[in-house]
């Protein structure tokens, strides 16, 4: 992780993990770990070989933590149900065997867990990415060349590429984008550039794995809207409206 060390020490303090893996336990005093397993080592082998633990579908399966904006940063605790109802049946994106995902979000992003999951439980593969985000032209040039068909982009990285470098998604059959507010403006342009192009609105907080809702557009859908729903509730989810005194707000209103 290229985050601070005193940041990566407070999610260790606040995670509490009973085993570390990694080549250097040395950068991380505080983390208090049971166990320090390096991969890499004859030791950290016989750790991993001897390490078992009966799995379910509540079990934890990884931490994450909020990106901050809204305040400190809040740790949240994925359950292996959470991703499978992301990934199994994600009627969002094309049933392909095959397909090709591209993998550029950060491991502490959790779009990454779309990246990765969706793509080996669907049977497609994954071409990483191990550039910046703001190389637009070496995202577009590896896109071609490996011959990527999806690919999730941050909203504002979304809108940069519409703007700067729109041949980033000419070989792309779908793009997902979100985290923030998606310009309609933006959407149209690119898809009146390539109207095979289907775009996803991807709504939904980290502590609900990665979406909670979806909406699919395509082409020429946009035309008079001054905005883009946030879509309907991916599979295993469900949306409440509430008002600010915590009650179900009523249909219409």
């Amino acid at each position: 992780s290229n985050l601070p060390p005193d940041r990566i020490n407070a999610q260790l303090a606040c995670a509490r993990p009973r085993f570390a893996i990694g080549p250097d336990a040395g950068q991380f005093p505080s983390c208090n770990v049971e166990a320090w397993i390096d991969p890499g080592s004859d030791e950290g082998k016989s750790h991993a070989a001897a390490f078992s633990s009966e799995v379910g579908p509540n079990s934890p399966l990884y931490s994450m933590f909020t990106s901050g904006t809204t305040g400190e940063p809040r740790g949240a605790v994925i359950p292996h149900r959470a991703v499978l109802r992301l990934v199994d049946d994600a009627w969002f994106l094309p049933n392909e065997p095959g397909f090709k995902m591209f993998h550029a979000a950060p491991l502490a992003f959790d779009a990454s867990t779309l990246e990765i999951w969706w793509t080996i439980l669907n049977g497609g593969s994954i071409v990483c990415w191990e550039g910046v985000g703001a190389d637009l032209q070496g995202m577009a040039d590896r896109i071609r060349r490996e011959q990527v068909r999806g690919a999730w982009i941050t909203a504002a990285l979304f809108h940069a590429a519409v703007d700067q470098f729109p041949l980033l998604f000419e070989p792309l059959s779908v793009v997902l984008t979100g985290g923030d507010v998606v310009s309609a403006d933006h959407v149209r342009r690119i898809q009146e550039r390539f109207p095979d192009l289907v775009v996803v609105n991807g709504y939904g907080p980290t502590e609900n794995t990665v979406f909670t809702a979806c909406e699919v557009i395509s082409a020429g859908s946009l035309e008079k809207q001054k905005s883009i729903r946030i879509g309907r509730p991916i599979r295993g989810t469900r949306i409440r409206i509430l008002d600010a005194r915590g009650h179900q707000v009523p249909l219409g209103r």
